[in-house]
């Protein structure tokens, strides 16, 4: 799909994908990439081991959760998360862990699923939420992701918004605050 690799194509250098699913992305990074993934159902992971030959970049694959990353710090140029913060248990840690491997001027590249801000919109969010995130992998439809990366200190340097989905690039503060 064209806005996969729209996603994926500008990371460059060390790179982590948070939550690689079935791989999808695998074959969009450049050859340039040290791509560093975790997922943590090992379903999912075995689906993903399978398209690595397809890639181009030097991926290796990490059973783990994003609220603990079993790298050191400052390691990763970049970050890349689609379709995970809306569903991992526990966001404000997952960003903490993201923001503490990444080199201080690194950045997270993302696709996600937010809360709308129209008032209807986010009526249904909170409405489906429950039934949603019952049936797929813990989705929530109604999670303020642009407001608890900016309550951490990051801050936004792109930011697309359509209706309940984002796509931004998230740099932390240079200071290291948040």
């Amino acid at each position: 799909m064209a806005w996969r690799r729209r996603l994926v194509a500008p990371l460059r250098g060390h790179v982590l994908e948070i939550g690689c699913g079935s791989g999808s992305h695998f074959r969009h990074y450049d050859v340039a990439c040290r791509v560093r993934a975790i997922e943590p159902d090992a379903t999912r992971i075995r689906q993903a081991r399978a398209v690595i030959p397809q890639a181009s970049a030097s991926i290796r694959l990490y059973r783990a959760r994003a609220e603990q990353l079993p790298f050191p710090d400052g390691i990763f140029d970049a970050a890349f998360s689609c379709l995970v913060l809306c569903s991992v248990t526990d966001q404000t840690e997952a960003l903490s862990e993201i923001r503490r491997v990444l080199r201080s001027d690194g950045f997270l590249a993302l696709l996600e699923h937010v809360l709308p801000t129209t008032k209807g919109l986010t009526w249904l969010a909170h409405k489906a939420t429950p039934w949603w995130s019952a049936r797929l992998h813990n989705c929530h439809l109604n999670r303020d992701t642009v407001g608890a990366l900016m309550r951490q200190g990051w801050r936004v340097s792109a930011l697309k918004r359509r209706a309940c989905v984002i796509r931004g690039e998230f740099v932390p503060a240079a200071d290291g605050s948040g």
